[in-house]
Formats: structure tokens, sequence, C-alpha cells
């Protein structure tokens, strides 16, 4: 039997382009995109407002299908939303007539329709959702309804909500960016926990540099769109990451030359 490791991206975009609309009035978001991530990596997109970073998780969860060039997932050309995904996004969109334990396990109830009501594993994931919540610090806070949550609790259930079916790619757009600064970084060690305690692949996307340099493996900077990839940083520092390493000289100096990137806008393709 071989042994050998399969080298195969996770994720992979060749050549994608993806156009909203038709005609005059149509918009090119995405063009000559290509990206790999290998499974168990931690990646962050950056870049201006507009850029299509938003349309790049849509493309890796199946929520739109590129216009040209392919997008696969373990070698597979994604064609349809995929149940190894899971999403968190800047607004929880909790439903404020379920408590936080019940947010937390709607994607399962979801995925099995009625039959969950009536299935013996609904303790079951009732228990998995209590050790997920006590895991992001919302032990005691399973009843409590989400106007009872403050914005911070309630990103973490959104969190939560999104693990609950143990995905295997983690898309997050923009989850912490409506935060305050101390809740923030603190979300940011949640973030760092779970991502080792769980083994998934995670794709940020984010405008805040720091965070994206604190939290990713590596970083890309996507031009203006049409957006594309123009520049790549790989983080050096080892895990578990500590807040004072945002203070160090090669820390910045990565902030630095993607914030440099950031600024040249098309110019930067010929760096």
């Amino acid at each position: 039997m071989s042994t050998e490791i399969s080298t195969q991206p996770l994720v992979n975009f060749d050549n994608v382009a993806l156009r909203y609309g038709n005609g005059a009035e149509s918009i090119l978001a995405l063009e000559g995109l290509n990206l790999s991530i290998q499974s168990g990596e931690f990646v962050a997109v950056v870049g201006m407002s507009g850029c299509g970073k938003s349309s790049l998780l849509k493309l890796m969860s199946g929520l739109v299908r590129p216009t040209t060039g392919s997008v696969t997932i373990h070698g597979q050309e994604v064609t349809k939303p995929l149940g190894i995904v899971g999403m968190a996004f800047q607004n929880p969109s909790l439903m404020p007539w379920r408590r936080a334990l019940e947010n937390v396990i709607l994607p399962l109830e979801i995925k099995s329709e009625q039959r969950w009501l009536h299935s013996g594993n609904a303790r079951e994931h009732k228990e998995k959702a209590r050790e997920l919540l006590s895991k992001v610090g919302l032990s005691g806070f399973e009843d409590k309804y989400p106007k009872e949550l403050s914005g911070g609790m309630k990103q973490r259930v959104s969190l939560c909500r999104a693990l609950i079916h143990q995905p295997e790619l983690l898309l997050l757009d923009e989850p912490f960016g409506a935060l305050d600064a101390f809740t923030r970084e603190e979300l940011w060690g949640v973030l760092q926990r779970l991502h080792k305690e769980t083994g998934c692949t995670v794709v940020l996307i984010t405008h805040d540099l720091t965070e994206s340099v604190y939290l990713a493996d590596t970083v890309h900077v996507m031009s203006p769109r049409p957006g594309h990839l123009v520049y790549g940083a790989e983080v050096p520092f080892e895990r578990p990451r500590d807040l004072d390493d945002r203070f160090k000289v090669s820390f910045t100096q990565i902030v630095a030359d993607l914030r440099h990137h950031i600024s040249k806008g098309p110019e930067a393709e010929a760096v």
C-alpha cells in the first residue's frame, strides 16, 4: 500500500472570472484569479472595499458559480452549496426568538429537516452545542435570547453555529468588524483556539491588516475590481500567538508591506 501523502490543495481557483448581471449594466467582480489553499491552512484576504473579497467566499461555498475558470475543492468542481462549509459574517444574524443554544443547533435541524425532531441524536446535538458554547466562554448563557447578549457574545454564538456540523472549511466575512477593539482582540484568541482544536481550514476576509497578520498563515492582497491576487505574505510567527507579537518589528513590517501593496492599487502588479 502506498503511503504517499497527496499534495493536492483543498481549494483551488484556476483563472476565475465572475460577472454579475448581463449587458452594459453588468459588473466584472473578479478576473484572472488564481489561488490554492492547503488543508488546515488559515488564509486571510485583504483589499479595498468592492474588490471582490466576499465574492471569493461565495464561489468557495458554492453560492455562485464562476463565469469562466473553475473552483475546485478536493479536486472536484464546485457546482452547488457544500455541506463541508461553515460560514460566519459581520452581522451574526441570530434568530431573535431562539435561545443561544437553539441558534447554534439550527444548521443541524435544517440539514436533517423534521427527522431531527424525532431523532435520538437530538440530545447529543444539544450537548455538542453546549460544549462549543463553553469553549468560546458562553457556559451559562445557553438559554439567553440574542437581545440579552452583547455584540461579542452574539458573534461567539455565530461562530459556534458555523462550527456545529464540524465543517472542513470555515469561511469568515468580516466577523469582528463591528466590534470594539478589546472585544475583537479577545475573539482573535477564541478563533485561534478553535482553529487549533478543530483543524479546519479557515479563510478570513478582513479590512484589519493587524488582524490578518495575527491570525493567518498567509495573507493575500486583492486588487481593485475586477479583483485578482497581486501579493501574498507568509506569516512566520509560531502558534499560539500572543497579542504582544503585534509590536515586533517583523510583525509591523508585514503589515506595512500589505498596506503598501493595497495603496498602490493596479501598480502593485508590476512588483
